[in-house]
């Protein structure tokens, strides 16, 4: 992704990542549905409750998952299944950001 010029900023894990979500305004975020500490289903709810627009695409290898059904009542967003190819990851980039503009 840097390559194609977004700044990017990765997290460890759910918790670092809520609280960078907290912290600065993202155009989108990335989440793996299985992480260590919080889920991937629990982060998605927390960024939901604070930020109910930010566009967010749940990365997993686990599409049948109980965490993924968890996510799926939370309301709309792109599910990318492990593994993937970067032209899917470079497609949701693309269309996550022209969605975000037209929100904001």
């Amino acid at each position: 992704m840097e390559k194609r010029g977004h700044e990017v900023t990765l997290a460890v894990d759910g918790g670092e990542g809520l609280k960078l979500v907290e912290k600065q305004d993202y155009d989108m975020v990335f989440i793996d549905l299985k992480m260590p500490g919080m889920d991937g289903a629990e982060l998605f709810s927390r960024i939901r409750m604070r930020k109910p627009y930010l566009p967010v695409v749940i990365m997993t290898g686990y599409p049948s998952s109980d965490m993924m059904t968890r996510a799926s009542h939370l309301g709309a967003f792109a599910v990318i299944e492990k593994p993937f190819e970067e032209s899917k990851l470079i497609r949701a980039v693309d269309v996550f950001l022209k969605i975000g503009k037209l929100i904001r």
